[in-house]
C-alpha cells in the first residue's frame, strides 16, 4: 500500500512538471494609470553619514540611513526617537518613514557631537 501512494505521488508531480500552464502572466493595460501608481509609490532614499551636506527628503520617502564610527558608538536621531549601535567596520542602519517636515540632527551620542542632519520636506 506504502509503494502504490508512493508511486501515485511520484507520478502527479511528474505530470504537474510536465502540463501546460494556463496561468500565463500578461502586461498591464496601457491606460495610462501604471505611471500614476508609480508616480504614488514612496521614494526610496539611501545615504551613508558623516556627510558634508543634509540629506534631503520628502514627507512619506523611506529613508535608510548608514552611519559609520571610528569606534564603538552609539547612533541617535532624536527628533524621531532612533537610535542604534555602531563600530568600527559595522557601520549602524538607521531605517525609517520621513512621517514629519522638519530638521532632525544625527548625533555620535558617546562623543557627543552631531554627524549629520536630514531635512524632511513637504510630500510631493
Amino acid at each position: 500500500m506504502l509503494l502504490f501512494t508512493t508511486l501515485l505521488l511520484v507520478m502527479g508531480a511528474i505530470a504537474s512538471a510536465v502540463a501546460p500552464r494556463r496561468d500565463r502572466a500578461t502586461a498591464p493595460p496601457r491606460d495610462g494609470r501604471g505611471a500614476v501608481a508609480a508616480a504614488d509609490e514612496p521614494r526610496r532614499v539611501e545615504a551613508t553619514l558623516p556627510a558634508k551636506g543634509p540629506v534631503r527628503v520628502r514627507v512619506g520617502d523611506i529613508v535608510s540611513l548608514r552611519v559609520r564610527a571610528p569606534g564603538p558608538e552609539q547612533i541617535d536621531v532624536p527628533g524621531l526617537g532612533l537610535s542604534e549601535p555602531a563600530d568600527a567596520g559595522v557601520p549602524a542602519a538607521v531605517d525609517f518613514v520621513a512621517d514629519r517636515i522638519g530638521r532632525y540632527p544625527v548625533n555620535f551620542s558617546l562623543a557627543n557631537r552631531e554627524v549629520g542632519v536630514v531635512v524632511v520636506g513637504p510630500a510631493r
